[in-house]
């Protein structure tokens, strides 16, 4: 935490902030595990309206639950409206969401003269271009429609938290930030990790399995290195859409891959000690290719060497550092290639993960992260609360 920003705590403590999302869940590693906590180490008053099975506090985080609901209507109308009552409750200073389809409950909150930031998890206009199952022009339509949503919204809110550049470049510069979504390097220092050389030949991968992420490529990679090493696709996620995974489980390289489903933090970082690279191989499509990709700062963090999606802004983000080797990721020999490239040279390959380690340290980090989201939040605490918090002092 910053020393700059630490003499602020005092003044804080009863200065509630509201969290507020109807899409992701309460351990959401953005919202729960980065922002909330650090807001609440900081000494705001944290609350979290999330899908939670009850109200809860956790890690002295309060948790407000909103019941799953059963299709993307009642999510975006009742859900919100739902969410949109439980923050009204908490009367606090500041509402800070994380969800698109919450934008028109968010310009009301402002409305009623509360302060309103918008955390910019994806891409959302590049997003409904992705969707190929759509026709064009729809497509074309949806994306119109999203950005124009976010920049009406934009116009109501007191600032935008963005999660990447590229996503920032979309919103007014003079009231956005970018708090990238980095790892907390203390999450990676405790842990129990194998030493690299007795490490079985696992290849890790962490995310959701779907088709334009290179689940299939994947699988197939490794089938392909397991016909002359022993090797495995570890996973930790979940399928999108549901039922690919069957179809997957049909495909003769399903058994090298060990599925373990959805996964607490622990369980991800125990597979990356477990694991001997990991892959990021993500399709190029447009929403992608300007990406940051979580799992490839965690893999780095975790000392793991990479194999990642051979997008230039990838190879701009770890630069000479010689940390990863990027392939087509539409080429499953390509990918498993650079599998048996890193498993015959394991000296090489650890030496990279020493390097995405430094990266990581150096820079793409949760701690430089943290800074930039505190000192927006110093700038809007009303003054009038922290006049009234020193009187009490």
């Amino acid at each position: 935490m910053s020393d700059i920003l630490a003499p602020r705590k005092r003044n804080m403590l009863s200065s509630k902030i509201v969290h507020i999302t109807t899409v992701h869940p309460s351990t959401d590693a953005r919202i729960f595990v980065k922002e909330c906590r650090s807001l609440y180490h900081e000494g705001y008053d944290t609350v979290l309206i999330a899908r939670h099975e009850g109200p809860a506090s956790v890690d002295g985080l309060s948790i407000r639950a909103l019941k799953p609901a059963r299709n993307r209507f009642g999510r975006m109308f009742w859900t919100g409206l739902r969410a949109l009552c439980l923050s009204l409750k908490e009367k606090a200073c500041i509402y800070h969401f994380h969800d698109p389809e919450f934008i028109p409950y968010a310009i009301l909150l402002k409305l009623l003269g509360k302060k309103v930031i918008y955390d910019v998890h994806e891409d959302l206009p590049r997003q409904m271009m992705d969707k190929l199952w759509m026709p064009k022009y729809v497509r074309f339509l949806a994306s119109a429609l999203a950005a124009f949503t976010e920049w009406f919204g934009a116009l109501f809110f007191d600032a935008i938290v963005a999660a990447t550049p590229h996503i920032a470049q979309r919103f007014p510069e003079n009231k956005t930030i970018i708090v990238q979504n980095f790892p907390i390097i203390e999450e990676f220092e405790h842990t129990n990790a194998m030493p690299y050389s007795s490490r079985p030949n696992l290849i890790a991968y962490i995310g959701i399995f779907a088709k334009k992420r290179g689940i299939e490529e994947m699988v197939q990679a490794v089938s392909i290195v397991a016909q002359h090493r022993d090797a495995r696709l570890v996973l930790g996620g979940f399928f999108s859409p549901a039922d690919l995974q069957k179809k997957m489980q049909d495909k003769p390289g399903w058994k090298q891959v060990d599925e373990r489903g959805y996964l607490s933090r622990q369980g991800v970082l125990n597979i990356l000690n477990q694991s001997k690279i990991g892959l990021t191989t993500l399709h190029p499509t447009p929403a992608y290719v300007k990406s940051y990709p979580v799992k490839m700062f965690e893999y780095m963090a975790a000392r793991l060497p990479i194999i990642a999606s051979d997008f230039p802004l990838w190879k701009e983000i770890v630069g000479d550092s010689g940390c990863a080797l990027f392939v087509d990721p539409t080429d499953p020999r390509a990918i498993a290639e650079a599998i048996d490239r890193l498993l015959s040279h394991p000296e090489e390959a650890e030496a990279m993960g020493r390097r995405g380690r430094d990266l990581v340290i150096n820079r793409y980090n949760w701690r430089n992260e943290e800074i930039k989201l505190l000192a927006l939040y110093g700038r809007l605490v009303p003054v009038a609360t922290l006049k009234k918090q020193t009187l009490a002092l």
